[in-house]
């Protein structure tokens, strides 16, 4: 069996290899334009491949370049509202601290007044105590004069 089989192998070889087509001899010309049709299909293909590179590249680096320039916008915008936010924060504490230096005078004033007032009143307290002490020893004197007077006048009856 081993015999059969190796001989059936041998043969579909065999005939396989007479059974190719060769070129005849008279066409080596054809199969040179050919070839060079081939080739120049090829080249074509190559270069418009790397045309087509070129243009996604070309696009891909617009794009990229259109997005910087948005970042750049975006960042600018934000930067300037970041400026103008802060700007009204100090003036908004300008005022602020204006109003209450404003509220803090106002209130020294009124405590300078109420002071003033208040030293007034014990520079007339203490006045008007000095002159009713006065008027005390000037009154105790009177009557010490008025007793001594009655004494006297009882002595000399």
């Amino acid at each position: 069996m081993n015999k059969l089989i190796t001989a059936l192998i041998a043969s579909l070889f065999a005939t396989a290899a007479y059974a190719q087509i060769q070129v005849p001899s008279a066409l080596p010309e054809l199969g040179v334009k050919t070839e060079v049709k081939v080739e120049a299909k090829a080249d074509a293909a190559n270069v418009k491949a790397i045309a087509a590179e070129a243009k996604v590249g070309a696009k891909a680096d617009a794009s990229v370049s259109a997005a910087e320039a948005t970042a750049a916008k975006t960042k600018a915008a934000a930067h300037a509202t970041a400026a103008k936010s802060e700007a009204a924060a100090h003036a908004t504490a300008a005022k602020t601290k204006a109003a209450v230096h404003a509220t803090v005078a106002k209130s020294e004033a009124t405590a300078g007044k109420a002071i003033v007032k208040a030293d007034a009143k014990v520079a007339k307290a203490k006045v008007d105590a000095s002159a009713d002490k006065a008027l005390s020893v000037i009154n105790t004197g009177e009557v010490k004069a008025k007793g001594s007077a009655e004494v006297k006048a009882d002595a000399a009856k």
